[in-house]
């Protein structure tokens, strides 16, 4: 049963949500497994769910996200998602990714998904996922999609059906093999010294109507500086080829919650910016105590410097811009915009190994603050990271 910490959490459209799941381990089946949830908000007053059945080719000792993995997942689900919402590291009701202490209405939408899914993990660490999923999308919260028609008028569009198919390639060569259940993207896998490289591409039809593709490029890297510590990278580009609504184009991933998620802008709003073109880079330098280290006393408390940037610039070509009037394509929400002359860019610095693993940064924002409050352009935000 579980996760515990999906049991309660909040957010704008669901109040207070409850969930409980649960999942089988190889003491059941070492080739067959079940994974699943339900979950009611006591605002909308819907009932979510999600199950996914998994066969391992590989029999498993334990759970199924054992390396290696050969696998085949079918999963359905109807819940609550926000578009551009970051989920790396952990799940969006996870009580820690909560919005609170505020709940302002964001723009969210309820989604009822069917994915089928096969992959493949080889010992060179090449692996091969591969996927094809319908879905149907409805909007909700302060999200409000419109249609532009032949005449030039907007009609509203009160859900949206999208099919999608995608191969993914990676590759990090000398990457140990890793077990947790969540196996190499775990967070508390601490051999991320070897380079990471991934492939995608993704094609996929909206309204029946617009058919498009899409290629996303992702390198990850860890740089040692010797005794000055180390600077974990990331690069993600990609570019939408066709015409298409909004769905189908990039919303940078964002993380409004009070907990620090990896590779996610933390001051950007959901679905503050949309691109068919982009390119971002996050970077961390974890400085190891060089600095505090030389201060009488605070070396003591042995914490150590983290400085973090994250950047990303884009832009949207004609073709996918709804000010040029393309019947067919949804006019851009409230709050939401194309890139402009510059990138969007943020920064934090931060004190880590607080009791061996908490960390606490100060983030602020450096472009597009023209209009926004105060409380928008910076922050305090909190993480959990085991340093050694």
């Amino acid at each position: 049963m579980g996760p515990i910490y999906n049991f309660i959490s909040l957010n704008p459209q669901e109040g207070l949500r409850l969930r409980v799941g649960g999942m089988t381990t190889a003491n059941l089946s070492n080739h067959w497994f079940m994974n699943g949830y339900m979950a009611f908000g006591t605002k909308d007053l819907r009932v979510k769910y999600s199950a996914t059945a998994i066969y391992s080719f590989r029999p498993k000792e334990y759970h199924p996200y054992e390396s290696l993995r050969h696998a085949l997942y079918f999963r359905t689900m109807y819940d609550l998602e926000n578009p551009g919402q970051s989920t790396d590291l952990l799940d969006r009701d996870n009580i820690l990714m909560s919005r609170w202490p505020t709940l302002e209405p964001t723009a969210m939408q309820y989604v009822r998904r069917t994915n089928l899914r096969y992959e493949h993990e080889w010992e060179n660490r090449l692996s091969l996922d591969a996927w094809v999923e319908y879905s149907d999308n409805e909007p909700a919260g302060s999200l409000n999609y419109q249609r532009i028609v032949a005449d030039g008028t907007l009609r509203k569009v009160e859900q949206f059906s999208q099919w999608q198919a995608g191969l993914q390639l990676r590759y990090a060569p000398g990457e140990p093999l890793y077990n947790n259940r969540m196996g190499s993207e775990s967070p508390f896998n601490l051999s991320k010294d070897a380079p990471v490289f991934r492939l995608r591409h993704t094609v996929g039809l909206i309204d029946a109507s617009f058919p498009y593709q899409r290629t996303d490029i992702i390198g990850e890297k860890r740089f040692w500086l010797s005794s000055f510590g180390h600077i974990d990278t990331r690069i993600h580009t990609g570019v939408v080829w066709n015409r298409v609504p909004l769905p189908g184009l990039f919303t940078p991933q964002s993380n409004f919650s009070l907990y620090l998620s990896p590779n996610s802008f933390t001051l950007m709003r959901p679905m503050e910016f949309v691109a068919d073109q982009w390119l971002a880079l996050h970077a961390t330098y974890y400085l190891k105590g060089w600095i505090l280290n030389r201060i009488p006393l605070v070396k003591k408390l042995r914490l150590r410097e983290v400085v973090s940037f994250s950047g990303i610039y884009g832009s949207l070509s004609p073709k996918n811009n709804p000010r040029f009037g393309h019947a067919g394509l949804y006019a851009l929400p409230d709050g939401c915009e194309p890139f402009g002359t510059t990138p969007y860019c943020e920064v934090s610095f931060g004190l880590e190994n607080i009791l061996r693993c908490i960390r606490i940064d100060y983030v602020r924002r450096l472009t597009y603050t023209d209009g926004l409050p105060a409380s928008n352009l910076s922050g305090i935000r909190i993480g959990f990271r085991l340093s050694i």
